[in-house]
């Protein structure tokens, strides 16, 4: 949660420490007000969006939501049909790794 502007910085700091550090490039959604009926919606065990729907709070939640739902989506390597890129060459009866749906896998497809 954010105090304002003035946590910016802290942001900006967080974002080039992962990229250096974990090669992670990291963007910026939106920023979530500090919001005094947060702690008490943890006490209550209630979301705070539930019981305060009207909240600035909760209407920073569904800014962030909307743009998670919309947002660009990580390149996802795709299968070949017969999942031979799942075993590399090496694997196999004579590595002593069971095959999926082996005879000696207790894993049927």
């Amino acid at each position: 949660m954010s105090r304002g502007r003035s946590d910016e910085p802290l942001g900006n700091k967080l974002k080039e420490i992962a990229g250096r550090n974990l090669a992670v490039d990291l963007e910026y959604i939106g920023t979530l007000p500090a919001d005094p009926l947060v702690p008490r919606s943890i006490f209550e065990r209630r979301a705070t969006v539930a019981i305060h729907p009207e909240s600035p709070y909760a209407g920073a939640i569904s800014q962030v939501a909307r743009r998670l739902a919309v947002g660009r989506k990580p390149d996802v390597p795709s299968l070949h049909e017969d999942d031979e890129d799942l075993v590399s060459q090496e694997d196999g009866p004579e590595s002593g790794i069971p095959e999926i749906g082996g005879p000696s896998s207790p894993y049927e497809l």
